[in-house]
Formats: C-alpha cells, structure tokens, sequence
C-alpha cells in the first residue's frame, strides 16, 4: 500500500520519485548510453532527466525541447546543479514536441519522462500520437526510445486521482500503457523492455490541496495560449475532499518505463 509523504519529502518529491529517474538512467546504460552518446529529451520540463543523462553520457551531445515556460523551469532548475558534473554539450531549445526540428535519425537515444501529460493537455490524444510518430523519425536505426508515464493501480488513493485529474478537466491524464506501445509499434519500433517502477507513495489532505488548487488555478494561465481550462478549486474539493482526506490522494506512486528500438535496415 502507498505510504504518506511527510511535508519535507514533498517539498522535493517530483525531483526525487524514489530515484525512477537513476533507475531509467541505468537502464539505458545497458542499451549502451554513455560517452559521445546523442539524446534527445523530449518534454523536458525542469530537464531534470536531461541533466541526470549528462552526467552519464560524457563528452556527448544531450539536446532537450519543450515549451517557452519549461524553458524557463529549466533556466532556474540549471541554477540549482553545480556547473563541474557536466563534460557533455548540453541544450535546451524551446519546440512543439508533435513536430520537431531535427533530421531524420539524429539521435542514438530519445526519452521522455511524465511529459507526455502536458502534451496530451495541450494537443489531446492526436497530438501524442504525433509526437510519439516525431521520437521514432529522429532516432536512428538501432537506437532506443523510451518513454515513461504515471500508471493508475487499484489501491483507493491511485483510483480517486484519475477520477480527480479527470474531472479538473485540463486533459492531464496519462494514457495507458497500451496506448504507447501500439503507437511505437505502428511507427516501426520493437518493444525492447517495460520496466513498472513503484515509489508507492500519496499525498496527505493538505499536501493535496496545494497540487489541485496549482492545477486548477496555474494550468489555465501556463497553458492559456493552448485554450487549457480546468473546473474552479472549490468544486473539486467539494466532491473529493472528503475521500482524499479518508484515504489520501496517489502521486506518482507507479511509473510505467517503455524501451523500444528501432530496427537496423
């Protein structure tokens, strides 16, 4: 069953997740990441996978793409990491993750770690479909995609957050995992591996109360240019408060890792 985050582990809990991010990061080592490796991080938010996949790669080339406000996350974030961890040309240039500007095959590795959700609130479905279309183009023959998501289990806490994120109404749920492997296969990859981890952790009451009041009150004016809209706070926790406050509200408490490659030839 998924235990409580104290205050002090919420604070950073998205930056850590129980070191998933490590975890991905030694995955793709065994599918050779590492020095003059290219990668791709698309939907990179803070960067904060980017920056772990710098420090392994050394002497490569680490590129990461999203919107003009992760772009200003990441900006912030970089502050944050000492400048000496990285030996590895790293960047991060602002683009539409459903059409990116890079040749065919340019990268050895492409990942994306819980971006998908913001992709899904500001294109839908079709929108993921293109972007997932867009990492299999820029991967070259041999090379890897990988793609993690937040996964809905069954404990109570995971089943009230998908009805709670679906009923905010900004479209921030994450697909199943179904749904990412028939699109990776239709655009010619292999599943190479499906790694579930499990940090098995959910949030108290008052801790859920800052997450959908951010949700309900910042997305709108984050992603305002996308026509993103969510219901108001008040009626939210109108209908679920009570049950949150009953049995606490799931974060992150199980994430899917897909591997895919791309056939030689």
């Amino acid at each position: 069953m998924n235990t409580y985050l104290s205050d002090e582990e919420y604070d950073d809990w998205f930056f850590d997740l129980g070191g998933a991010r490590d975890d991905l990061v030694q995955l793709l080592k065994t599918r050779g990441l590492g020095p003059g490796s290219r990668v791709l991080d698309v939907a990179a938010g803070h960067g904060t996978l980017t920056l772990k996949v710098a420090q392994a790669v050394r002497e490569g080339e680490v590129v990461a793409v999203g919107l003009a406000n992760d772009v200003r996350d990441y900006k912030w974030f970089r502050t944050q990491v000492p400048e000496g961890q990285f030996s590895s040309m790293v960047y991060y240039l602002e683009m539409d993750a459903t059409h990116l500007e890079f040749e065919d095959g340019r990268f050895d590795f492409v990942v994306n770690f819980l971006g998908l959700e913001d992709i899904r609130m500001t294109s839908g479905d079709e929108g993921m479909a293109h972007a997932l279309q867009e990492m299999a183009r820029v991967v070259r023959p041999g090379g890897h995609v990988q793609v993690a998501i937040a996964v809905y289990g069954d404990e109570p806490d995971e089943v009230l957050l998908k009805e709670v994120e679906s009923f905010i109404g900004h479209g921030a749920v994450f697909p199943p995992p179904e749904f990412l492997r028939d699109q990776l296969r239709e655009n010619g990859l292999e599943m190479d591996e499906e790694l579930l981890l499990v940090p098995g952790r959910k949030l108290t009451a008052t801790q859920a109360k800052e997450e959908i009041s951010f949700a309900c009150e910042r997305t709108p004016v984050i992603f305002q240019e996308y026509g993103v809209r969510t219901r108001d706070f008040e009626e939210v926790w109108n209908r679920f408060g009570l049950e949150i406050e009953r049995v606490g509200l799931a974060h992150y408490s199980r994430i899917s890792c897909i591997v895919a490659r791309k056939p030689l030839g």
